[in-house]
Order: C-alpha cells, then sequence, then structure tokens
C-alpha cells in the first residue's frame, strides 16, 4: 500500500506573482502534471507521494540515508523540512515507516 501525504506549503510561494494571481489546485485530477509518479488518484483527489527527502525526483534508499542523520529532530522547515514528511513537527520512525518506506521506487523526473 502506498502513502500519500497531501502537503503543498513548501513551494506555494512559487505560484504567486506579481501580475494577476494564478491558482493551481494539484488535488484536482484534470490539472495536467509532469512526471511518472507524480500524483495518485484517491478517490477522487490527487495526492502527492512523499518521501523524496533528498529531493532527487525520486524516493530510494538515498532518502533514508538523507533521514537517519536527522531523526529525532525538530523540524525547523529551514534546514530539516523535508525528512519531516508527516509535517507533524518531529522527524522520527513514523516518517519512513509510513511515508518513506510504502512509496520506494517512485519517481518523479520533470522535463
Amino acid at each position: 500500500m502506498m502513502k500519500y501525504f497531501l502537503s503543498f506549503a513548501f513551494f506555494l510561494t512559487a505560484l504567486v506573482t506579481t501580475q494577476a494571481q494564478t491558482v493551481i489546485d494539484f488535488t484536482d485530477p484534470s490539472t495536467p502534471v509532469f512526471g511518472t509518479d507524480i500524483r495518485v488518484v484517491v478517490n477522487g483527489v490527487a495526492l502527492l507521494p512523499s518521501g523524496d527527502v533528498d529531493s532527487d525526483g525520486d524516493v530510494d534508499m538515498d532518502d533514508y540515508t538523507a533521514w537517519q542523520p536527522l531523526n529525532s529532530e525538530v523540524t525547523d522547515y529551514s534546514t530539516n523540512g523535508a525528512a519531516d514528511l508527516n509535517l507533524d513537527g518531529v522527524i522520527n520512525a513514523i516518517d519512513v515507516t509510513y511515508f518513506l518506506f510504502p512509496n520506494l521506487g517512485l519517481v518523479s523526473q520533470i522535463p
């Protein structure tokens, strides 16, 4: 079973411009996106897979390696936020057990 976490906090700032504001709803399955596993539709809602701690476009054991030294830290979201996969403010085993390991092998390459 793959686990997903609906989180847009880290890239919403990229959507705001000085011109007319554009709203992009990534939960809408009809919104076009790039990537092979970038979203999965569950009960009519598009969800983003979590687990890419090192931000290289895939979920693999390199992400676990990047997560390990951050385990048990409190998240400050400016330096270690990518390791808090469920956004509960703490980097711990819940992040890898429920959000990284179930998504191992997913790839999201953006052209």
